[in-house]
């Protein structure tokens, strides 16, 4: 279940792809948590950001964000991340 806000997470979402793709990694990196500040279980942005981690070197930031959007998901919705944010993660 990738879940959505109308609170500005799922228009953060271009803005941030956008960043990613011109190689500005740490407007990149603002832009997703600024989205999730918004929205702190918009997986979409979990998804972006621990990937973008990832290529990075950053497992450990991405795990944070993993563990993170979980407790989120648990505590406000009771549900577990989807399948693709736990496939990520794994891939850790």
């Amino acid at each position: 279940m990738c879940v959505s806000h109308p609170k500005g997470a799922d228009f953060t979402r271009p803005l941030c792809l956008f960043w990613e793709k011109a190689g500005e990694l740490e407007k990149a990196e603002a832009c997703y948590l600024r989205g999730l500040d918004l929205n702190p279980a918009a997986e979409a942005l979990v998804q972006r950001l621990m990937m973008l981690y990832q290529k990075q070197g950053r497992q450990f930031e991405a795990m944070g964000v993993y563990h993170r959007c979980r407790r989120v998901l648990l505590t406000t919705l009771e549900v577990k991340p989807s399948d693709e944010t736990q496939r990520i993660y794994r891939s850790l």
